[in-house]
């Protein structure tokens, strides 16, 4: 029996905003907990739609779905979504205030349409009192309410693969329990007061979860460093503060696995990789991503507006804060500290942060150390750019137009290309990333994927080809280092590969796969394809091709995980 592991997913992200709202009581209250599983709309569901009105995450979801270890992603909302909704009192021409025009506005009907995003959650977020960290500690507590207790949900999912959900397929009712896991189990500092026998597993339980039904492990990660390093969107925090907040979340037990460092917007520390799309229609409400997309665009930190700059001197020091590493005088070397190292997440950093990241802390204190001391790159949710080197992406920064003309076509999808923004991967990223053992989770949103809105309903790629295109281009791109050949005892890209769906974080999924219930189905489809003519030059066998699909589907994010989160 194949399991599943997801190495980017958010499964509180479609309940825990339902809660964290102005009305303290709200998330005070025993109902408010992970298995609280919103109402979902079945026909966007059936359809693979954007996920802004179905859950797809879920633990009811993720442990029908065989998914025994969830790497799972803590996010603060971020401000810059929301630019244009205030609260304020009524009458402001230039602001919307009440909920009628709320509802009537640009703002107002992308982010209940788009987004998914309450009124009551709006006008919590827009209220000078929503602080980032705050909300990083309350979902942190959040996700370990129900962990170790015994739980259940009723779901929906298309049972006959029809694409529609109809009255005969009634709701399932999922029962099971995830375990967050801990350093230190029975010593974890925390308590629930309506739950008395919340409980822990040590990392040894991601061995042994297979042998338990409807159970699975959880590892805890956050996605981007706003929610330590800004108060909101405007106003960062001090050095002084930043830097006892990492040192703060390096001794948290459940530990965090690794940091998503940049994301949509300023963090005041890297520059962040384009990834927001504009909706014509909404004109100047689109969010604005430039302060300090793609490269350090503050003429401080940047006076020459060098494209390759990619840190503050603050976001230098944060990444070896986080990593347990020092500089001193010019080197790279390791410094004591308390707590436990928390790795990188290099998706959504630029191109010129990653680059500047690789050479100046990845590559040379590698160079220093024997291969199983290795700090390891990871892109959680990503794809293939079809584009050679990072220095070629920060050249074409301005070409990144929303309809994005590939760089490179497909030699297996006729007429398509890749995604050659650079937010996706180059393959200077995946030498890398296959060169320290890193980990390449592959998205399941389609954009990123790459393929276009204007051919979103072609359902002749919208399927596994979308993602076997990607595996190809990235395979093409690992020849360059000699990591392309699946070897069941040399390390290859093939040990690099996992699922990283980004599961409730708004995207619009394969519509062939849009929960973890359908993981089952995509491996069988990957198996599926992986055994045909065009994987020989690879290595890939009718003898080897179980094995292959089973490390892409979770052993390989287990064995990463088993040998990082004790670092």
């Amino acid at each position: 029996m194949t399991f599943y592991s997801d190495l980017h997913c958010h499964p509180t992200g479609m309940n825990f905003p339902k809660f964290s709202v102005e009305d303290e009581s709200r998330l005070a209250s025993a109902k408010a907990h992970p298995w609280r599983i919103k109402k979902g709309n079945k026909n966007k569901l059936a359809k693979g739609k954007r996920a802004t009105a179905y859950s797809q995450s879920d633990f009811a979801r993720l442990i029908h779905g065989k998914v025994k270890l969830v790497i799972a992603s803590l996010y603060p909302f971020e401000h810059a979504f929301l630019n244009h909704v205030r609260k304020t009192p009524d009458g402001d021409s230039q602001k919307y205030s009440s909920y009628l025009d709320l509802q009537r506005s640009a703002p107002g009907f992308t982010t209940a349409l788009v987004l998914g995003i309450t009124k009551d959650r709006v006008y919590y977020m827009r209220d000078d009192k929503f602080d980032y960290w705050n909300e990083l500690n309350k979902e942190y507590e959040f996700m370990l309410r129900k962990s170790g207790i015994p739980a259940a949900a009723k779901i929906r999912h298309d049972q006959d693969e029809d694409g529609k959900i109809r009255k005969g397929e009634k709701k399932i009712r999922v029962k099971g329990t995830y375990w967050v896991v801990a350093r230190n189990p029975d010593h974890v500092a925390y308590n629930n007061p309506y739950e008395s026998n919340v409980g822990f597993k040590p990392a040894e339980y991601l061995d042994t979860v297979l042998h338990k039904e409807n159970e699975t492990a959880v590892v805890l990660t956050i996605e981007g460093m706003h929610s330590l390093s800004m108060a909101n969107h405007i106003f960062p925090v001090g050095e002084d503060e930043l830097m006892s907040r990492i040192k703060t979340i390096k001794k948290w037990d459940p530990p965090i696995l690794f940091m998503t460092f940049g994301h949509h917007f300023d963090n005041n520390l890297c520059s962040h990789a384009h990834s927001i799309f504009r909706v014509p229609i909404l004109e100047d409400w689109n969010p604005d991503q430039t302060v300090n997309m793609n490269y350090i665009t503050d003429p401080i930190e940047n006076p020459t507006q060098d494209r390759s700059k990619g840190f503050t001197r603050l976001g230098f020091k944060a990444v070896l804060e986080l990593l347990h590493l020092k500089e001193v005088d010019g080197n790279i070397t390791d410094q004591a500290s308390e707590g436990h190292r928390i790795l990188i997440d290099t998706k959504h950093m630029s191109a010129s942060a990653r680059m500047e990241m690789y050479r100046r802390i990845i590559e040379p204190y590698n160079q220093t150390k024997p291969e199983d001391k290795h700090i390891p790159v990871i892109a959680s949710h990503s794809a293939y750019s079809g584009i050679t080197t990072l220095k070629q992406m920060i050249a074409r920064y301005n070409d990144e137009l929303d309809k994005f003309p590939p760089e490179r076509r497909s030699e297996f999808l006729t007429g398509y290309g890749f995604n050659p923004w650079n937010i996706n991967l180059s393959d200077e990223d995946i030498h890398i990333i296959c060169l320290t053992k890193g980990l390449i989770g592959i998205s399941f949103d389609q954009r990123i994927l790459g393929l276009p809105d204007s051919q979103s309903k072609d359902n002749n790629w919208n399927n596994i080809d979308l993602i076997i295109n990607n595996i190809l281009g990235m395979l093409k791109a690992a020849k360059g280092v000699d990591k392309h050949l699946f070897d069941s005892n040399e390390h290859s890209i093939w040990d690099c590969f996992s699922i990283g769906t980004d599961f409730n974080g708004v995207i619009d999924p394969v519509n062939k796969y849009p929960t973890a219930i359908d993981f089952e189905e995509f491996a069988t489809d990957l198996r599926e394809k992986l055994n045909s003519p065009m994987f020989e030059e690879y290595n890939i066998t009718n003898d080897n091709v179980n094995q292959v699909v089973e490390r892409i589907s979770f052993m390989n994010i287990q064995r990463f995980v088993k040998k990082h989160l004790s670092t």
